[in-house]
């Protein structure tokens, strides 16, 4: 290819939505679509696992392709996935996975499967089998290559039926696999003879050698990764990390200079790798990791780790992210590194402490020479890779629900349904109100975990997964699947998010009702159900109500300890049905807004239908006293409890980190977070005035990054309920 990145890079960015697909090369995603639910009405008596494999072959044999001659990773499937904005699943997913999914859960659970829908619909929780945050074995992915996973597949059924042990359901898991890697070759054949046609020799060439053997060198390694994620994810997988690539791709990088390569071309390579997802918009962005320790507990810090930043810095994308994990001996010249992007508004990163995640992993019985490897994927959410399946997003359960259903007997506001424990409908104390909201929390967390432990009885009948279990060297020597409890660890995550609004209308009542009897407790029960109608003073009176979590007041930080230590009894380290246990996480990503559009109003003066606090913030507009008082109540927590995740989000005025001494105050910050025991912090610079401006004239702001959760929107691009909520907090309740 004789054009540089930067002459492409106007005929990438949008290559997904406008790709120039080969009509020739395969069905139209209507036509695949109308197959693909043909075949499953036919084959439906066929274990889910071969006709998953088949109904797999069966899309790569015949979906349509594009090559894109402007790339060096060229080549697209065309699966129906609207790439504006994507939407995070395609065709397959459709045909396959969400119709055997209700198709199952609807004639094995009914009751209980109305039971999960109607909590996610008036904003208790969602439960589910968490079959979409997936992450490949990528040492074996790169060490083995595609037909090296194939052949491993062959050798390891084979060995068994020459020992005599290989069992039925041994036989259907190795052939599913065999099946689906088989087809991911035909499939990238296919892609290269098509590319034969279109003048790129180079990418040809990786390609035919990826298809017949392990990639030997960093462009083949590349070429590798895309398309083990692009098919790993036909269907409702979802690859969550491409893993710690400045160790991964440190040998290829370095037999690249060894070769002759130079480093401007490295970089072209990242440039376009990491294009390729922003142009994708991968959902929820997809994040790599840096950083971290070797395994002798060393430093990780290498050359490659300063060439990925350096790449980043400048493309003004937030697709990917970075995860980057933190340690005591970590470079402070990288951290600075790190934190001056934030500051000047590239705030995808998210910083994680690995002493508090492996304290955490040590809470559920995994030794610290295990989870010193481990690697954030999702938002921010620990795995051991090649090693754990712990369905990160299994549930997100609203715990501020929880004091709803105290102040209604049990009863849920807006539909009047008793689906939470049965409580008395007044309280002759605060301490009665209080076990009753801890009564309700019991009642939601037995909910939670009972209901996703009957959908796990199912996983094979729902989404057994060979393409991602072909990547696993225990599923491949056990013969089960990942969902099947194939790997060493299969654990079992809950987030409990909403703590925030949960104190805060907790003290609330404590305030109101009990000491200063401002309203009793049934009038406020009545004043919450008319969503406040008629009682704004009052209203006004409890937001003016200083004592709120956020401000490191002794009792609102000591009741946010209590109610997460009393969760974290309930949850972390029981057992599961699949010889893990269960992890929890405190961050609620989108939940806040979605599930709270369900809720009725709440103590703490929120309004029925708005959002709930988001992860560990303080609620909007309640962080009085600003972010070192914040930071010191979210590390008043014992935050090892939270091994599944627990984020603290920061906004920070751009006057605050300017020059060296604001970038030395940054710094600070995250160091005094993580000696506090800090799980991860990430966030924002820019203050109300840029906000409001970017509403008022986007084509002036088209590029302005928010952190919106675990990834980065551009603020223009939000929904303005979404846009709303950081208005909401950064304007301080009068």
């Amino acid at each position: 290819m004789q054009s540089t990145f930067a002459e492409n890079r106007p005929f990438l960015e949008h290559e997904f939505e406008n790709a120039c697909w080969i009509t020739d090369s395969g069905l139209a995603p209507d036509r695949l679509r109308s197959l693909l639910t043909e075949f499953v009405d036919t084959h439906r008596h066929l274990p889910t696992a071969i006709l998953r494999a088949k109904a797999f072959g069966l899309l790569l044999d015949n979906v349509q392709l594009a090559i894109n001659p402007r790339s060096i990773f060229c080549e697209k499937l065309n699966i129906g996935i609207p790439y504006i904005p994507f939407a995070g699943q395609d065709l397959f997913a459709e045909t396959v996975y969400h119709r055997i999914r209700h198709e199952v859960l609807s004639r094995e659970m009914p009751e209980e499967y109305a039971q999960r829908n109607f909590a996610e619909a008036t904003g208790l929780c969602r439960a589910d089998a968490d079959y979409w945050h997936t992450l490949p074995d990528w040492s074996e992915v790169l060490r083995l290559g595609i037909p090296g996973l194939l052949q491993r597949a062959r050798d390891k059924k084979a060995e068994k039926e020459a020992e005599g042990t290989l069992s039925e359901t041994q036989s259907v898991f190795y052939d599913s696999v065999i099946l689906s890697y088989e087809a991911m070759l035909r499939w990238m054949r296919r892609v290269y003879e098509t590319s034969l046609a279109c003048d790129v020799p180079e990418y040809s060439a990786a390609l035919k050698n990826v298809t017949e053997r392990a990639p030997k060198t960093l462009y083949e390694v590349l070429v590798c990764t895309v398309i083990y994620m692009e098919l790993e994810e036909i269907g409702v997988e979802r690859c969550r990390s491409t893993g710690r690539i400045d160790q991964l791709y440190l040998p290829y990088y370095r037999k690249a200079l060894q070769d002759g390569v130079s480093i401007d071309g490295i970089k072209e390579m990242f440039r376009y790798f990491f294009l390729r997802f922003q142009a994708a918009g991968r959902f929820a962005d997809q994040p790599f990791t840096i950083c971290g320790v070797t395994e002798d507990g060393s430093d990780a810090t290498n050359e490659l780790t300063w060439l990925l930043l350096d790449v980043y810095d400048g493309m003004g994308i937030h697709n990917p992210k970075i995860h980057v994990r933190c340690h005591p001996n970590m470079p402070m010249e990288l951290l600075d590194r790190i934190l001056d992007l934030i500051r000047r508004g590239n705030s995808s990163f998210v910083l994680i402490n690995d002493e508090t995640v492996i304290r955490g992993y040590e809470k559920i019985g995994i030794p610290r020479s295990e989870a010193q490897n481990y690697l954030p994927l999702g938002c921010y959410e620990p795995i051991l890779m090649g090693l754990e399946e712990p369905m990160i997003g299994a549930a997100w359960l609203n715990l501020s629900k929880c004091v709803e259903y105290a102040m209604n007997g049990g009863q849920d506001m807006k539909t009047g349904r008793l689906f939470g424990a049965e409580t008395p409908m007044d309280f002759p104390s605060f301490a009665a109100f209080k076990e009753a909201v801890f009564t309700q929390i019991r009642h939601a967390v037995h909910f939670t975990m009972e209901n996703i432990l009957l959908q796990d009885r199912f996983h094979m009948q729902v989404n057994p997964s060979p393409v991602y279990s072909g990547s696993i060297a225990s599923c491949m020597d056990s013969g089960r699947d990942i969902f099947d409890g194939g790997t060493k660890y299969h654990n079992t995550s809950v987030k409990c998010c909403g703590i925030a609004t949960l104190v805060d209308s907790m003290l609330t009542v404590k305030k109101f009702v009990f000491e200063d009897k401002a309203v009793s407790f049934p009038r406020l029960r009545e004043i919450l159900l008319s969503n406040w109608e008629g009682e704004e003073l009052l209203r006004r009176r409890i937001l003016r109500y200083p004592v709120k979590f956020g401000n490191h007041l002794p009792e609102a930080d000591t009741l946010a300890c209590e109610i997460y230590k009393f969760a974290a009894s309930l949850l972390v380290g029981k057992p599961n049905h699949s010889g893990g246990v269960f992890r929890m996480g405190c961050d609620s990503i989108d939940t806040c807004v979605s599930f709270g559009k369900n809720m009725a109003a709440t103590p703490d003066g929120r309004m029925a239908g708005d959002a709930f606090s988001k992860n560990f913030c303080a609620s909007n507009g309640m962080d009085r006293r600003g972010v070192a008082a914040w930071l010191q109540s979210v590390t008043a927590l014992d935050a090892s409890d939270f091994v599944n995740g627990a984020v603290a989000d920061f906004i920070l005025h751009p006057s605050m980190v300017k020059g060296n001494a604001g970038l030395s105050a940054m710094r600070q910050m995250v160091l005094t977070y993580f000696r506090g025991g800090g799980f991860a912090i990430q966030g924002n610079v820019f203050n109300l005035d840029m906000l409001e401006n970017a509403i008022k004239e986007p084509e002036a702001y088209k590029t302005l990054q928010v952190r919106v959760c675990g990834w980065n929107e551009y603020f223009v691009d939000m929904s303005p309920d979404m846009q709303r909520q950081f208005l909401l907090q950064l304007t301080e309740v009068k």
